[in-house]
């Protein structure tokens, strides 16, 4: 399986790199379904020879991290298909996010594309009424300063409006000793006219915002004397023109959505960790309980979960984007997002041994003890869901040691007469083993979680406008 592995690594290399006749998935999946099946033989082997289920259950929790590493490759591997543009192969094809399941997807009103898309029509609406009731002469201007200056939250919007003043105010200082030098020759216009161009477009993201204002007030003011030569009032209009779209701009900011979306993050993140909460509930239970839970439900969990990954993403860019005073860093929200990701891991894990016909029901009490467990886990994490969301600790216990009763519960499975007698009874008990190793690392992450979520919590409190 290590040799699969590298293959695949290398494929999806080859396949980022321009090739598309190297498919290493296919390989990879055999290996994993024969290494799978040659640990459940050493098993049996080994508790047939009367080796110790110690013995046995070190070496299949060994096991582990290449399994694990596998997966990752796996998972490597239809991504690089899907960025090359093929169809996904293997055993659990990725949904793509076609048109549609987009557009479902952002018409949520937890989308922040959205939202944002939602405030800045609202803002343009604004900024139109506000032009036509004062019956301005360029009503357009007051429209795309509005546009210009509007940002994810009111800090930033504040400081993109100050920054659009003043380069619009330089741009029109600028116009005014230009128009002057030129004398009404038009010729001197049309030649500064694709320089001005140029730079208007170029100078705000290249070179910084102010610039790109001044360099467009400039455009404007040549523009309109090429036109219709007028006198130097045109800068004054203009000038006022954007101080309107600004201030509405700021208006807007401050009514809407004061915090950008650090506010955002935390509901978002909130819902992420709610929605793998309730993917991994599907999951034990599927692998613990006697009772059958139906394909069709843990499949309905686990894409909701991927669909809040997107959503927390999405969130998270938006964010980074924002550039403005980060309490908590962004490495904490970094770390709260990935931790949500790693509970999709497991779930996906804890599901291809259901799917594969390891379910742990069977071995008893050792699976009554990792269902209890389970659910523990599973709400600890709703527990952190709502201090994200809230801004408050809810702990209300201190955090125990469960490594001891896992392998406990796994040396029990083991342990049963006749484990071996049948491929079922085996399978069930390599199961548990795996159940309760990944509950171990469920265990560590929850544990890692915890100072994270408890630096959010120390922001909570922080005003808006800081």
């Amino acid at each position: 399986m290590l040799a699969a592995i590298l293959r695949a690594l290398r494929g999806s290399a080859a396949l980022l790199d321009g090739s598309d006749h190297i498919r290493a998935i296919q390989p990879l999946v055999t290996a994993r379904d024969a290494h799978r099946a040659a640990l459940d033989q050493w098993a049996s082997g080994q508790l047939d020879s009367g080796a110790s289920p110690d013995l046995v259950l070190d070496g299949l929790v060994a096991a582990h991290p290449l399994r694990l590493m596998s997966m990752v490759a796996l998972t490597m591997a239809q991504n690089a298909e899907i960025v090359a543009g093929l169809p996904t192969t293997g055993p659990t094809p990725h949904r793509r996010r076609d048109i549609w399941s987009m557009f479902v997807e952002e018409s949520s009103p937890s989308s922040i594309w959205l939202r944002n898309s939602l405030r800045t029509a609202l803002g343009l609406a604004l900024a139109v009424l506000v032009a036509r009731g004062l019956a301005v002469p360029y009503a357009f201007w007051v429209v795309l300063g509005t546009l210009s200056a509007l940002r994810s939250n009111v800090s930033a919007t504040g400081r993109s409006a100050v920054l659009a003043l003043v380069g619009t105010a330089i741009g029109v200082l600028v116009a005014v000793l230009f128009v002057g030098v030129a004398s009404g020759q038009i010729a001197w216009l049309w030649v500064a006219l694709p320089v001005l161009v140029f730079l208007a477009a170029y100078t705000p993201a290249a070179v910084h915002f102010v610039v790109g204002q001044a360099a467009f007030s400039l455009l404007v003011v040549v523009l309109f004397n090429i036109l219709a030569p007028t006198d130097l009032g045109i800068g004054l209009v203009r000038v006022e023109d954007a101080a309107l779209g600004v201030t509405v701009s700021a208006l807007v900011g401050l009514m809407l959505w004061p915090r950008g979306a650090r506010g955002q993050l935390r509901s978002a993140l909130a819902t992420l960790y709610q929605a793998g909460a309730s993917s991994l509930a599907a999951g034990f239970r599927s692998m613990l309980s006697a009772q059958v839970e139906p394909p069709e439900a843990v499949r309905a969990a686990e894409e909701l979960a991927h669909t809040e990954v997107i959503r927390a993403e999405e969130v998270f860019e938006q964010f980074l984007n924002e550039r403005s005073s980060q309490v908590p860093p962004v490495e904490v929200w970094a770390m709260l997002l990935n931790g949500a990701k790693g509970f999709l891991v497991i779930g996906e894990v804890v599901d291809w041994l259901a799917k594969h016909g390891y379910v742990a029901a069977d071995t008893g009490t050792p699976a009554t003890t990792l269902g209890s467990l389970a659910s523990e886990a599973i709400a600890n994490i709703s527990r952190l869901a709502e201090e994200i969301r809230g801004g408050r600790s809810l702990r209300v216990t201190v955090r125990r040691d469960v490594s001891k009763e896992l392998r406990r519960a796994a040396l029990a499975s083991l342990s049963e007469p006749g484990v071996t007698a049948s491929p079922q009874a085996l399978r069930a008990a390599i199961g548990l083993v795996s159940t309760a190793d990944w509950l171990g690392q469920l265990d560590v992450l929850l544990h890692d979680l915890e100072a994270p979520v408890a630096e959010t919590l120390a922001g909570a409190g922080r005003p808006w406008w800081r």
